[in-house]
């Protein structure tokens, strides 16, 4: 019986796509929909084939005669019952929710309601039928109808790493190298990403691909119901990565790496979702200014890298402070008085009780060689090590200028060092030390 529906469907497709035209822009510069070219379905799929560069078609609507559109409507009426408002005869449409919103560097944003009229929803389907065909289009609406999720990659350009080759960990988030050439870079692209920032950014790029899911793709846009159906569910790597933020997640390569790593552009590809729907969707503000990619990331960095998110998403609390401050104490870009300066403080946020007694520098030097010095030779010279670094900063933050040389250069890098071992060997344990019971504690304890 389903299959008969599903080959019904289809055919009622089929016919509609055949006598439909649709309103195409060929290089996103009509502003006019009276210039808009129209194109029949085997014209605008010849078009799609022939096309030589990023700069893409765009379907900005469709022409369909109404009676075929209310034959539609009456066939996926009895189907989508369960998610059809019956006062305003609206269908709760997911993806109308995902390829609006606005892909930020921490979480994803709320969403809009997301509500189609029916006729609206069966347009969408025919236009994604002209490219795809009627049966993948069918194919897809039933299982949306069971409950799968839409899939599409959150996209982020990386500032710092360069590859040797692609590498992905085994939750599916894959690290790529784009084209030197912005010709031979790929069309599902978006276009506007490649109009303001393509020629400077994107071309030989490494881009961070994160797999992800979003649902319900269908539901009842009833006002009335308690719970926000229209709300979309994201989750990413299959559930393998809770709570992942992109600024976190560069700051876990950046430990993994022990380079600094951050954001540049994010965006989202939908791959076939973008067949149903003609939002324009937006990318993230640049972050950070690109510079040149001065090391190599490999694989087990990638998969550190994750490890060390999920540890930092299992712990309460996490050194946020220290993480942070020693990411920005590798930062290129920054001067070598800042780096001393932010280094301190992710030492103090590491080692130092949230309301200290006595010297600091003393106790930072004497705390951080106990916690990661492994017998007494070992701790006197990290004790050592910490009190020039702290000492260091110190004169950076009340003399406001410190000397670049080879020799202090070697202590903020020394210091760096063991600021990581630290933040390390904390992300490994369940709570925030008591630092006072583990000065004071018998070493047989």
């Amino acid at each position: 019986m389903e299959d008969r529906i599903e080959q019904d469907l289809e055919a009622s497709l089929n016919a509609s796509v055949d006598k439909t035209a649709f309103l195409v822009d060929i290089d996103s510069t009509v502003t006019n929909s009276k210039e808009l070219k129209k194109y029949s379905a085997v014209e605008l799929r010849n078009l799609l084939l022939s096309r030589e560069s990023f700069h893409g078609p765009v379907i900005r609507g469709t022409n369909i005669a109404n009676c075929l559109l209310d034959d539609l409507v009456c066939k996926l009426r009895p189907l989508l019952k369960a998610h059809i408002e019956p006062k305003s005869d609206q269908i709760g449409i997911g993806i109308v929710n995902l390829l609006a919103g606005i892909p930020g560097p921490m979480t994803f944003p709320s969403e809009v309601n997301g509500g189609e009229s029916m006729k609206d929803f069966a347009r969408s389907l025919v236009r994604a039928s002209a490219t795809l065909g009627a049966a993948r289009v069918v194919q897809i609406l039933f299982r949306w109808i069971d409950g799968e999720p839409l899939h599409y990659t959150t996209k982020v350009l990386l500032h710092g790493p360069s590859l040797d080759q692609a590498i992905e960990s085994k939750d599916g988030v894959k690290v790529t190298r784009l084209p030197e050439s912005p010709y031979m870079l790929d069309s599902h692209l978006p276009r506007f990403i490649m109009e303001s920032h393509g020629i400077s950014l994107l071309p030989g790029g490494t881009i961070l691909s994160i797999p992800c899911e979003a649902t319900p793709a269908l539901y009842n846009p009833s006002p009335e119901r308690e719970e926000r159906s229209h709300d979309l569910q994201h989750t990413c790597a299959g559930g393998e990565l809770p709570d992942l933020s992109v600024n976190s997640f560069c700051e876990a390569l950046s430990l993994a790496c022990d380079n600094c790593v951050r954001w540049g552009l994010i965006w989202r590809e939908f791959g076939e979702l973008r067949e149903f729907d003609d939002q324009i969707v937006l990318m993230s503000p640049v972050n950070a200014p690109r510079w040149n990619n001065d090391f190599v990331m490999r694989q087990d960095h990638l998969e550190t890298a994750v490890e060390i998110h999920k540890r930092c998403a299992s712990k309460a609390p996490t050194p946020t402070m220290a993480i942070s401050r020693w990411v920005k104490s590798k930062r290129p870009d920054a001067t070598f008085l800042d780096k001393c300066i932010d280094l301190r403080i992710a030492l103090e946020a590491l080692f130092l009780p949230d309301d200290p007694q006595g010297e600091k520098s003393f106790r930072l030097a004497i705390t951080g060689a106990r916690y990661l010095g492994r017998h007494l030779t070992e701790r006197k010279e990290y004790r050592q090590q910490l009190s020039k670094i702290y000492n260091l900063a110190s004169k950076a933050i009340h003399a406001a200028a410190i000397e670049s040389s080879e020799k202090n250069k070697n202590t903020l890098t020394a210091g760096q060092n063991l600021c990581r071992q630290g933040i390390l060997k904390r992300l490994e344990q369940d709570e925030r030390p008591d630092w006072d019971t583990f000065l004071l504690k018998d070493s047989s304890e």
